[in-house]
């Protein structure tokens, strides 16, 4: 009996020791090697067709990082998760990123997988970034651990009411508005500006997404006799209604949010003979910046092949901003830490300092021990206390032949 109540004890002491040799082992391994830095894409899902071009906008900042020395002299590893445009799939991403992968920030999400996991994120010190998550839930939640570098849907919904109102001249609209967390915040935010410059919104019709038919919405949402339809859904909701709207015969215009955009994918969904006259959003950048020209060229000679879309495409800059200043934060705080990146933001983002135009300009002054400030790809990048930037809008229409043409471009904060 004795020899056995030995054998316990010696057990647990081993136990004890190897997870103290496990925590070190783990703490020896945190100092040293490639830097976890974790992204949630959507790779597959309703918003699949842009997740690539995001993150191809990320691996391009990482790309530059590493081949110039990398942050602290350790490389980035980017351990990439797909967010199947579904919030479970988002929750479970950043379960395993954090716990399993160990990141020290996430890199990406759109809006419903950022208010998902936000909390989360925070809970555990880990830095959220988006690039395209614009929901106006997020408006004045953010400024420690959640950050975006994509405008608000509120200013959003004002450029899709000032277009509607002041420039298509029209008054009476319906809206139809998919049930996600992205589209509602677009469609919603849109009716309140509207409401004010003195429109009128004759009926809001929620419509599920994946739905085979919307005919039935459609004759809901034209009952009132609407001069247009104001429609926020994702590409194949959007698609669908479209060509029901032709179909049918209905004369009002389509307004369409910024989940659409001349990308094949949208183009196959709808066929372009459906297309003239439609009118959609894009997020959208001044192109004669230092700094948009700067992301261009490295955008345009990425070693991808031809991935068909220019640097202007949706969210593209933003994405890149996004990555840009996380690592200078990073380099920054002179320390590898969720925490360091968190309380640096602000410090190489918004002003004073010595403006710079890429993570290597930003690296160089750092080191020099200068203040930066930098200016983004997508425009200033200066984060308020809820962790936004003002960013800039587009309003495009598509012609008889089915192509997209910019009508007028919004810069940051114009209507504010």
């Amino acid at each position: 009996m004795k020899s056995k109540k030995v054998f316990k004890k010696f057990l647990v002491i081993s136990l004890n020791l190897m997870i103290i040799l496990s925590i070190f082992s783990g703490f020896s391994l945190a100092q040293e090697g490639d830097i976890p830095f974790g992204c949630i894409m959507d790779l597959s899902g309703a918003l699949g067709h842009n997740g690539p071009y995001w993150l191809r906008a990320g691996e391009i900042v990482v790309e530059e990082i590493n081949n110039t020395g990398g942050i602290l002299g350790r490389k980035i590893k980017l351990i990439v998760e797909d967010g199947e445009t579904n919030v479970e799939a988002g929750i479970m991403a950043a379960r395993k990123l954090i716990s399993i992968n160990q990141v020290i920030a996430i890199f990406g999400p759109t809006s419903n997988i950022v208010v998902g996991i936000m909390d989360y994120c925070a809970e555990n010190k880990v830095p959220l970034i988006s690039g395209v998550s614009g929901s106006s839930r997020l408006d004045d939640t953010g400024g420690k651990y959640q950050y975006r570098t994509a405008p608000s849907d509120s200013y959003e919904g004002l450029v899709n009411a000032h277009y509607t109102y002041n420039e298509l001249g029209i008054k009476r609209v319906s809206i139809m508005i998919a049930d996600e967390e992205g589209t509602m915040s677009v469609g919603e935010n849109f009716k309140k500006a509207f409401v004010a410059l003195g429109g009128e919104v004759l009926k809001e019709v929620i419509i599920a997404p994946g739905q085979a038919t919307y005919q039935s919405a459609i004759a809901l949402a034209y009952e009132p006799e609407p001069e247009a339809i104001m429609l926020s859904a994702d590409q194949g909701a959007t698609a669908t209604v479209i060509k029901e709207n032709v179909r049918g015969g209905y004369k009002g215009k389509i307004i369409a949010g910024s989940d659409i955009g001349e990308t094949d994918d949208f183009l196959d969904l709808v066929g372009r003979q459906n297309l003239e006259g439609v009118s959609y959003t894009q997020l959208a950048s001044d192109p004669n910046t230092v700094s948009f020209k700067s992301y261009a060229q490295k955008w345009n000679a990425f070693p991808r092949g031809d991935v068909g879309v220019g640097p202007m495409h949706y969210g593209v800059p933003n994405s890149y901003d996004a990555m840009v200043i996380f690592c200078l934060a990073m380099q920054a705080a002179g320390e590898v830490t969720g925490e360091g990146i968190a309380e640096n933001v602000r410090n190489v983002a918004n002003p004073p300092g010595v403006i710079v135009h890429s993570f290597t300009e930003g690296k160089e002054q750092l080191l020099l021990g200068n203040e930066i400030n930098y200016e983004g790809a997508s425009g200033p990048c200066d984060f308020n206390e809820y962790g936004n930037v003002a960013g800039g809008f587009s309003k495009w229409e598509f012609d008889s032949e089915g192509k997209g043409h910019e009508i007028k471009y919004y810069p940051p904060g114009s209507l504010e």
